[in-house]
């Protein structure tokens, strides 16, 4: 059986060219969130406009670190420079590709238990989404969390079509349907229920659909629930809607992060937002 080599992957973590933050205890910080971003080698100014925005909002409350797969040498040198230059990216050592996100997303929650422990919640975002950090924070210390938070898809189908990129054949996964899993474009995980989820995914078969995997087939096999936060979910027509004036900027306070944005309104949003923060 294939499993998700995890411990693998934590030990070559200390072996990896990329140098990554130091662990919080080292840093002497209590962050309340640490947000994890997938991200691709590539992606070097989605990672800027991030450090730029909702992740310069840092410190004892919140810590940004990339993960990333390995990649061509070119690609990897400037990785390095990035690295150290900022000190914040993760590199795991399998190859950056989408049928790879599984590897990532478990890393990402790996690495947290071991070297972030202190964190109270680790949150799982792609390099496209914008985070309302401060309406995030406050979310995160107003009522205790237990569960995981996040927009979620009730018994999606499998795809078989073997045109799809999402095929997925009955030897990969067998049930016509998924579990209730998480839309991967952000997730959040209490501290509470990430030893349970890696000792389900240590268990469990390989698969390559990390949301699916992690926050549906790992979750259900641990037995942590999914709370649903549809509404607190700014969806892309409305983030442009603010961003271009056409929608009252107050909307922002009720939204936590918004997934697939293009660079121009993911810089107006945290504008708008720290403006507010500040009013």
């Amino acid at each position: 059986m294939n499993h998700c080599p995890l411990i693998f992957l934590y030990h070559r973590i200390d072996k990896l060219k990329l140098r990554h933050k130091k662990s919080c205890q080292r840093l002497k910080i209590h962050p309340l969130a640490l947000i994890v971003v997938h991200s691709a080698p590539g992606n070097a100014q989605k990672r800027r406009v991030i450090r730029e925005t909702w992740g310069s909002f840092t410190g004892d409350t919140m810590r940004v670190i990339f993960l990333l797969g390995t990649t061509h040498p070119t690609q990897q040198m400037a990785l390095q420079d990035e690295a150290r230059l900022h000190g914040d990216l993760l590199q795991g050592n399998f190859i950056d590709d989408y049928r790879n996100l599984t590897y990532k997303h478990t890393m990402g929650l790996l690495w947290s238990s071991r070297e972030c422990p202190e964190a109270e919640f680790v949150i799982k975002v792609d390099d496209d989404v914008f985070v309302n950090s401060p309406a995030l924070l406050g979310f995160l210390a107003g009522t205790p969390i237990r569960d995981i938070q996040c927009t979620h898809l009730l018994s999606n189908p499998v795809i078989r079509n073997v045109n799809s990129p999402w095929y997925v054949s009955p030897e990969e996964f067998a049930n016509a349907t998924y579990p209730r899993y998480c839309s991967g474009c952000g997730i959040i995980y209490p501290r509470n229920v990430i030893g349970s989820l890696l000792r389900a995914v240590n268990r469990l078969k390989f698969f390559w659909i990390d949301d699916v995997f992690v926050s549906g087939i790992a979750r259900e096999m641990a037995g942590v629930a999914i709370n649903e936060i549809d509404n607190k979910v700014l969806q892309t027509p409305l983030a442009e809607e603010i961003a271009s004036g056409n929608a009252n900027d107050s909307l922002l306070d009720q939204f936590l992060y918004s997934n697939e944005v293009a660079e121009r309104v993911l810089r107006t949003l945290w504008h708008k937002s720290q403006l507010r923060t500040l009013n």
